[in-house]
């Protein structure tokens, strides 16, 4: 597989970060498969790659969390997490030695007894993760309904101890030696999580999301303690938005305890080199410099600038639309037989690309404000820069709530349609985003959104990548 090994990767399958933080586009499902592909390389390792999907948790947040107290709540989370990791490890070292075990004198007796432990749980052992967490949701959900009838208020009481009664089937230190004694005779443990945050909206995030993952980190820290303490070398890595990051930061109270890894870019020369390695792929020396290769593919200047700075600038710093813009006037170019991309195949290129990103933030904007969807539409035919007070202007035009507009203000810096214009030494620059390296406070700062002043001073911009699709 092709992937550009940043220090990001090395870190990670160091077993230096427990967080591997990221936007969408960014990379974290490369990073989350080429971690997994290098680490599965050594036979003897136990790796768990596991994305579940987002709705597969519903049950368990609608039907437990939500009538719980908060004390409990998290408790309750962190032990079917810590639950669920156990007996997909043990489900992994069955499917892995089903045919080894029979040889091995050493693992015989072991694997029968992983063996028996899981079949009394009665979990499919064919289907995937996602339905077998789900299957083991909804067997604790249903406990719940049986013995309480839903009964909001004798749940709000239940103790930490019958909690814990309804959710492990097995004895969890029995099942814990037994795993360690058999891992024993293995590699290392990898527990890798990605897809937690899937399909909760972007600085969308509920409570009780955040409860949901700060229980499954918790949990996949004590599991890899309690096996290091039995000499088993064990690690575990989560993959999340940074967003959502964000917001278990401020909601925690040990900030400084998880390792993290940023896989957000916000250096040019590095996507340069991303799209380098694409190219040389099966088609240039492997020593062939980027711009040796790009001046044989495309057109090197568009309107004075290189061609190359122009896709990055409205890529939103994404390796994900940089290729997307790429295909796109590649396409273009062999569709109108050029012998390699020319200015107009950029150009078209970048309206169909702007056309596109903007129907996808149209949609994650909904995702929070439900009436807000075609909030962007707003900005049809406006100048390029604008005051504080005239983008106030546009969203009462818009219909937003007066209750909502910092919230929707924040929305459009986050996913850099809009970013700040200032003076620096003389020149005007334009910040986004990911120039201030998507410190959101920082962003406001700049803007005088936390300061009392003159709105009117203020100059806003909207991003080059918009502009075909706004008709700017």
């Amino acid at each position: 597989m092709l992937y550009l090994r940043t220090d990001s990767s090395k870190e990670t399958i160091a077993g230096n970060a427990r967080i591997a933080v990221g936007r969408k586009g960014t990379g974290k499902t490369a990073l989350f498969l080429h971690v997994r592909d290098r680490l599965r390389r050594e036979k003897k390792n136990t790796i768990l790659d596991l994305k579940p999907e987002g709705h597969q948790l519903q049950s368990l947040k609608s039907l437990v969390l939500k009538f719980l107290s908060n004390s409990v709540q998290e408790y309750v989370a962190t032990a079917f997490w810590e639950y669920l990791l156990l007996l997909e490890i043990c489900h992994k070292l069955l499917q892995k030695d089903k045919t080894v075990y029979t040889r091995d004198e050493s693992l015989n007796t072991l694997y029968r007894k992983l063996q028996n432990i899981y079949q009394e749980e009665n979990l499919d052992e064919e289907i995937d993760f996602s339905e077998r967490m789900y299957q083991l949701v909804e067997k604790i959900s249903n406990e719940f309904k049986s013995r309480y009838n839903d009964n909001t208020e004798q749940i709000q009481f239940l103790r930490s101890q019958e909690v814990t009664q309804l959710i492990y089937k097995h004895d969890v230190p029995t099942l814990t030696s037994i795993l360690a004694e058999y891992l024993s005779y293995k590699g290392q443990v990898w527990i890798l999580f990605d897809n937690i945050d899937k399909g909760w909206p972007t600085r969308g995030v509920e409570e009780t999301d955040i409860v949901i993952l700060r229980a499954l980190l918790e949990a996949a820290r004590k599991t890899t303690k309690i096996l290091e303490r039995k000499k088993v070398d064990c690690y575990s890595v989560v993959f999340i938005r940074n967003d959502v990051f964000e917001l278990l930061v401020d909601q925690s109270s040990d900030r400084g305890k998880e390792l993290k890894v940023s896989i957000d870019w916000n250096d040019r020369d590095l996507l340069k080199e991303f799209l380098r390695l694409r190219l040389i792929h099966n088609i240039f020396p492997e020593d062939s410099t980027f711009n040796d290769i790009w001046s044989q593919v495309s057109t090197t200047h568009i309107k004075g600038e290189l061609t190359i700075d122009y896709l990055i600038e409205r890529s939103l710093m994404r390796p994900r639309n940089l290729l997307s813009l790429v295909n796109y006037a590649k396409g273009n170019a062999i569709n109108l037989r050029h012998n390699k991309i020319t200015e107009e195949d950029i150009l078209k290129a970048v309206d169909t690309y702007s056309n596109d990103i903007g129907s996808e933030i149209g949609l994650e904007i909904r995702d929070v404000f439900p009436n807000a969807e075609d909030i962007l539409y707003s900005f049809i035919d406006v100048k390029r820069k604008f005051s504080l007070k005239d983008l106030r202007d546009y969203l009462k035009k818009a219909r937003i709530d007066e209750n909502d507009e910092s919230k929707m203000i924040e929305i459009l810096f986050w996913f850099a349609f809009i970013g700040v214009t200032r003076k620096k030494d003389g020149d005007e620059i334009d910040s986004y985003i990911y120039d201030v390296f998507y410190d959101m406070k920082k962003l406001k700062h700049l803007a005088g959104l936390n300061e009392v002043n003159d709105e009117e001073s203020v100059t806003l911009c909207i991003h080059p990548a918009f502009w075909s699709f706004l008709e700017i």
